[in-house]
């Protein structure tokens, strides 16, 4: 690691002593051959395996134009906390629903389908953010924090079940005489067709994941579990849940206020960016909607 990146991870916090470097001469490595560092575990022996190709090299954002610059907050810039597609995205919603209707557009127009990807996406970058940059974890998990995403994905799963056992008593009444159950086969919108009697084995399917949910303790288990399970569609017309649209928002509304304050000149009325940004987190403790309410109206 150069001293100029050395440098900039220590202005901003990072231990930089922490960081391995080397010097490797590319000619002793022969052609087709990958060069991996190797972690032994004192205690068993075991060997564990770092392929330098994926090393993390402290930096995030490499395609990007602001790759390794300072930002005006202080922090290397870094995609996940300075978030350019967000705003964008959030101020649309506002000039199409307004102040008053946000919550019920992202309701309807943010499907169950685009809720259960968007969690998968998100606790994944959390769980990265958590191992590799606490700052930046610590500022984006306020808005989906890990009981946050249980409680969006119970949700979920109790919408699911709902629309089984619907689907399952409509098609069980309707049973033309002497037609076994097993017989039986039901439109699901979203899902498709399905067997009467295969619907409660995946409403249990349902309802073990959803304890499993449960039982998580951190967002990299959550990431792991969420990419393991067999997610069902469901109609896009079905409303999502209120806490997803109020955490959505307010990490829109948050991104937003960042947006104007760090790349368009916005202020709060504080001597700089930096303390701007302060103010940022200071007067959003009532709701980062409520501020952005009060700042743009």
């Amino acid at each position: 690691m150069s001293k100029k990146h050395q440098y900039i991870l220590r202005k901003n916090g990072i231990d930089a002593d922490r960081y391995l470097s080397m010097r490797i001469d590319k000619e002793s490595i022969p052609d087709g051959a990958e060069v991996v560092i190797q972690i032994k575990d004192k205690d068993t022996g075991e060997l564990r395996t770092v392929p330098v190709s994926t090393a993390f090299d402290g930096y995030f954002g490499k395609n990007s134009r602001f790759y390794m610059q300072v930002m005006n907050d202080g922090h290397v810039f870094n995609p996940y906390i300075h978030r350019r597609f967000l705003p964008a995205q959030f101020q649309r919603n506002i000039r199409t629903a307004g102040y008053n209707g946000i919550h019920n557009y992202v309701r309807e127009q943010y499907s169950w389908n685009y809720v259960v990807r968007f969690l998968k996406e998100e606790c994944a970058k959390l769980a990265m953010l958590q191992r590799r940059d606490p700052e930046a974890f610590r500022e984006r998990s306020q808005f989906f924090t890990l009981r946050d995403m249980q409680n969006v994905l119970r949700d979920y799963c109790v919408m699911v079940m709902n629309v089984l056992t619907t689907a399952e008593n409509d098609a069980v009444s309707f049973r033309r005489p002497r037609q076994r159950k097993e017989e039986i086969c039901v439109f699901v919108k979203g899902i498709g067709m399905i067997r009467v009697d295969h619907i409660r084995p995946m409403k249990y399917r349902f309802e073990k994941f959803c304890d499993a949910v449960d039982a998580v303790r951190s967002y990299g288990e959550l990431s792991v579990l969420m990419q393991r399970f067999d997610f069902c569609k469901l109609d896009p017309k079905i409303r999502t849940s209120e806490l997803f649209a109020r955490r959505f928002v307010e990490s829109g509304a948050f991104y937003t206020l960042k947006q104007k304050i760090m790349f368009e000149g916005f202020s709060l009325g504080g001597r700089d960016v930096m303390d701007d940004l302060r103010l940022l987190k200071e007067r959003g403790r009532n709701g980062y909607m409520n501020l952005y309410r009060a700042v743009s109206a």
